[in-house]
């Protein structure tokens, strides 16, 4: 969690987990017509080299993310994500992008991940 530097619209938190796994949750707050992730895929990014250079947090990564969408429909679903420490690792030696780009490397990441989505849609007009 020390990688992420604080700002109001991105809520870190730590995960109870399993002994050898690390487990984040992030949630962001974006307003309708502001791009969704735009705080928390850079956030994630830094995790991601973070325990990628450190042994020590584990053989496992879980990520649970969301993004609030507040004044009109939400349409991002809570996303749960569990990679092995190999493809982290394999992540930051291809090339963690610093912005948020679907290339190669990302692509590849992502489909080395267990994934769960838990299907939610909505207004959060009064949030």
């Amino acid at each position: 969690m020390g990688a992420v530097p604080s700002t109001p619209r991105l809520k870190l938190t730590a995960l109870a987990s399993t002994d050898g796994t690390a487990a984040l949750a992030f949630q962001e707050t974006t307003p309708f017509k502001s791009r969704w992730g735009a705080v928390m895929i850079p956030a994630e990014h830094k995790v991601f080299s973070a325990f990628a250079a450190n042994p020590n947090l584990g053989n496992w990564l879980i990520v649970v993310d969301d993004v609030i969408v507040i004044g009109g429909k939400d349409p991002v679903p809570l996303t749960a994500y569990r990679w092995p420490r190999s493809a982290v690792e394999a992540y930051a030696g291809c090339g963690i992008p610093k912005m948020f780009v679907v290339d190669d490397c990302t692509h590849a990441f992502y489909s080395e991940a267990q994934t769960v989505f838990v299907i939610r849609s909505g207004t959060n007009v009064g949030q």
